[in-house]
C-alpha cells in the first residue's frame, strides 16, 4: 500500500472515532439511552381536576351551576384524546360535552355556568349536583381518582 494512501485511511479513521466522540459529549441523552425523548418530560403527567358551585337564579327561581375543570397536574394534557364532562342533578344527567384543548397547561382552568331549568328536569328545591370528567378515562393522569366531584344545593 502507498503511504499516502495510508495517511489517508489513518486520517479518514481518526475523524470518525473524533465524530462519534464529539456526538456523545453534545447529545448526553443517547449515552444515557434516551434516544428519543427526555425523561422528565415523559414522566410529567396532567391531573384533570373538577369544581363546583351552586346558586339560584333569583329572576327564574332556577338552578345554576358554575363548573371549574382545572389541571392541577405537573404535565401537559396534549389535546390527543378528547374527553367528556357530564353534569347531573340528583343523578340525572342534564349537560354533557366533549372537549379537545390543543393544550391545557398545568395550572390552566377553564370553567362555565350552566342554567339547569326547574321545568324541564323536575328537581325540587334540595339536593345534589355532580360533575364527572374523563370517565373513560382517556387522558392518561396522574390521579385517575379525583374526577368526579358531588356537592349539596338548596335553593
Amino acid at each position: 500500500m502507498d503511504k499516502r494512501v495510508k495517511i489517508l485511511i489513518l486520517l479518514v479513521l481518526a475523524c470518525v472515532v473524533a465524530g462519534v466522540v464529539a456526538m456523545q459529549v453534545r447529545n448526553k441523552e443517547l449515552v444515557q439511552g434516551k434516544i428519543f425523548e427526555s425523561a422528565d418530560e415523559s414522566t410529567l403527567l396532567p391531573d384533570v381536576k373538577p369544581s363546583l358551585e351552586t346558586e339560584k337564579d333569583e329572576a327564574t327561581g332556577n338552578l345554576k351551576v358554575r363548573v371549574t375543570i382545572q389541571n392541577i397536574g405537573e404535565g401537559a394534557v396534549s389535546g390527543e384524546n378528547p374527553y367528556d364532562y357530564s353534569l347531573y342533578v340528583n343523578d340525572q344527567i342534564v349537560f354533557t360535552n366533549t372537549d379537545n384543548f390543543s393544550e391545557m397547561g398545568p395550572g390552566d382552568s377553564f370553567s362555565f355556568v350552566y342554567p339547569v331549568d326547574k321545568e324541564l328536569y323536575k328537581y325540587g328545591d334540595k339536593g345534589t349536583v355532580k360533575v364527572i370528567i374523563d370517565k373513560d378515562n382517556k387522558v392518561k393522569e396522574s390521579n385517575e381518582d379525583n374526577n368526579e366531584t358531588v356537592v349539596e344545593y338548596s335553593l
